[in-house]
């Protein structure tokens, strides 16, 4: 597997996991946006073939640091991350940067028929609809790996899309934990364009008929979006 935000929590963590299963998993390409020196670490642990740092000074820092193991392969900025996620050696390519820095290469593992593994919610947000496309047309499999989603996925497993009407996932904490309910009726109303889980891709929600609405607002919705919803997050109904 490629795990791209190896120095990450998500990366800490997948390493753990993968030092747990040495007779299953290996890793062969790492990236971090500057963090060299824990990388050079990474792939001296787990014999890591190909490196690369999408900072552009770290990169440089890194190539005289002289702290990768002899024979490692270093690559620099969003084409180095692009070329990890297309390795040919690669079945798994873990997507765990922060932001929209991933969408590249996420693109890139699925249209080399990687299965893709995302940690970053900020890619769906962003593009959504070109993520799933691009996974249904070179036959790759979507895993998410943000706690919540995964939860999700995982309940899902084995049961048929069309006996999943709604999945509602309820706000415990975070930015929604003191708002009250009259602000959080206004936001479930007006918030309907973006796609915000991977669990978009194994659902086929089923519409219904639109919930009671200021007057202001009911223009817009003539029909409720599917009834499939996040509460840990910015609430946006999936298309």
């Amino acid at each position: 597997m490629v795990l791209l935000g190896a120095t990450g929590s998500v990366g800490e963590s997948t390493l753990r996991v993968i030092a747990a299963h040495p007779d299953k998993l290996q890793l062969v390409g790492i990236a971090a946006r500057a963090n060299h020196a824990r990388l050079a670490q990474i792939a001296r642990d787990f014999s890591v073939p190909q490196v690369a740092i999408f900072d552009d000074a770290a990169f440089a820092e890194a190539r005289k640091s002289g702290g990768f193991p002899a024979g490692t392969k270093l690559h620099g900025g969003l084409d180095g991350l692009v070329a990890l996620a297309r390795l040919p050696e690669a079945d798994l390519v873990l997507v765990a940067v922060v932001g929209t820095t991933g969408l590249a290469p996420a693109l890139a593992a699925l249209a080399a028929g990687k299965d893709l593994a995302l940690a970053s919610k900020e890619i769906l947000v962003l593009a959504g609809k070109f993520v799933i496309e691009a996974a249904h047309a070179h036959g790759a499999k979507l895993l998410p790996v943000d706690s919540e989603h995964n939860a999700v996925f995982q309940c899902l497993q084995g049961h048929p899309h069309s006996t999943v009407r709604r999945v509602t996932l309820t706000a415990s904490g975070g930015a929604f934990r003191d708002w009250p309910v009259e602000r959080l009726a206004l936001m479930f109303m007006t918030s309907h364009r973006l796609p915000v889980s991977l669990y978009a891709a194994y659902i086929k929600p089923i519409p219904r008929r639109a919930p009671e609405a200021p007057a202001h607002l009911t223009g817009a919705l003539p029909i409720a979006p599917p009834a499939v919803r996040c509460c840990d997050g910015p609430l946006r109904w999936i298309k």
